[in-house]
C-alpha cells in the first residue's frame, strides 16, 4: 500500500480516536452535553359525564354514552329515545373528574404520544419514569373543585354537592400523579314504584322522582374547577372554569311512553400538556468514534509491522 495513503488512513484514525476520547471526557464532565430533554407523560384535566339505558332483554346498555379513552368523544353529545312505562328499566349516570398525568403505564386517553410506546420500547419508558421522571420537579395543584347534582322533581329542586378541597400532588411519589375521581348514580324505573334515584352521597340518599306540573322531571350535573400544573421543564397550565356536564329530561308523553333527552358536554378539558424530564443519554456517538479510531490505528500499526520486517 502506498505510504501516503497509509499515512492518510492513520491520520483519519488518529482524528477519530482523539475526537472520540475528547467527547467522552466532555460527556463525563459537561452536564448539558450529556443530557437530553425527553417527554415521559402528558397532563390532562377533564371533566365529563356519560350514561346508559338498559331495557328488558338487554344485558348491555343499548343507549350508552361511554367514558371512553378516545379523544374524539370529548365533545357535546345529544341522545334521545323513548322508554316504556310498562317495563322495568335501569340507567347509570357516571361522572369523571380527571386532573392527572397520563402515560403508557396509566393511559387516560389514547393519543399519538401514548400509542407510540409499543412492546419494543416500553422498557425504555419505564426506565425514564423510574430513574428520571419521578425526580423531576412538577406539581398538580387543585385549588378548588366542586360537583353539584340538581334534581328538579315534583316542582321542587333537590341539590347535592361534592367539594374537593385544596390538594397538591408532586413528583415525590409516583402514586401522587394526580387525581381521577369517579362517581356513579343509579336510576331505576318500575311500573309499580316509578323512578328510584340512588344518590352517591355520604348519606346514600334515595329519591323517588315524580313528574312536575309540566309532566316532566329532570336533573343536571354542574362542575366548578380551579386547577394548575407547573413543571421545571416545559410548559405550564392553569385551568379555571365551570360547566354543566350533563342534563337529563324525562317527559311523560302518554300512558305508555316516557321520552328521555340526554345532553352531555364532555368538551371541558385542557389540551394535553407534555411533561418532560432530563435524562442522561447513552454515549454511543462518542464511543463509536473512539472505537473506529482505535481499530484504524491498530490495523495501520499491524500492517506497518507486517510489511516492514
Amino acid at each position: 500500500m502506498n505510504k501516503n495513503v497509509l499515512k492518510l488512513i492513520a491520520l483519519i484514525g488518529l482524528i477519530a480516536l482523539f475526537s472520540g476520547l475528547s467527547l467522552i471526557i466532555v460527556y463525563l464532565t459537561d452536564y448539558g452535553y450529556s443530557r437530553e430533554t425527553v417527554q415521559y407523560s402528558e397532563f390532562w384535566t377533564v371533566f365529563r359525564s356519560g350514561g346508559g339505558y338498559n331495557s328488558p332483554g338487554y344485558i348491555q346498555y343499548e343507549n350508552e354514552l361511554p367514558l371512553s379513552s378516545n379523544v374524539s368523544d370529548l365533545s357535546v353529545i345529544n341522545l334521545h329515545f323513548n322508554m316504556s312505562t310498562l317495563n322495568n328499566s335501569d340507567f347509570w349516570v357516571p361522572v369523571q373528574l380527571i386532573t392527572a398525568l397520563s402515560d403508557p403505564g396509566f393511559p387516560i386517553f389514547s393519543t399519538t404520544w401514548t400509542d407510540k410506546y409499543d412492546v419494543l420500547n416500553y422498557k425504555d419508558y419505564e426506565r425514564i419514569w423510574k430513574n428520571f421522571g419521578i425526580f423531576t420537579p412538577r406539581n398538580i395543584t387543585i385549588y378548588s373543585m366542586e360537583l353539584i347534582l340538581d334534581v328538579f322533581t315534583n316542582d321542587t329542586n333537590h341539590a347535592f354537592n361534592w367539594y374537593f378541597p385544596y390538594e397538591r400532588y408532586t413528583e415525590e411519589n409516583r402514586t401522587l400523579a394526580g387525581m381521577v375521581h369517579y362517581m356513579e348514580s343509579l336510576l331505576n324505573y318500575g311500573p309499580s314504584e316509578s323512578f328510584v334515584f340512588h344518590i352517591p352521597d355520604d348519606n346514600k340518599t334515595i329519591l323517588y322522582p315524580q313528574f312536575n306540573s309540566d309532566l316532566s322531571w329532570n336533573f343536571s350535573l354542574t362542575a366548578f374547577w380551579d386547577v394548575s400544573f407547573h413543571q421545571f421543564i416545559g410548559p405550564n397550565a392553569n385551568f379555571i372554569g365551570n360547566a354543566t356536564l350533563a342534563e337529563w329530561v324525562f317527559k311523560n308523553e302518554s300512558a305508555d311512553v316516557i321520552s328521555v333527552d340526554i345532553r352531555v358536554d364532555n368538551s371541558n378539558y385542557n389540551t394535553p400538556i407534555p411533561v418532560y424530564t432530563i435524562v442522561q443519554r447513552d454515549p454511543w456517538i462518542e464511543i463509536t468514534l473512539f472505537v473506529i479510531g482505535s481499530v484504524i490505528i491498530s490495523v495501520v500499526y499491524i500492517y506497518h509491522l507486517k510489511f516492514n520486517k
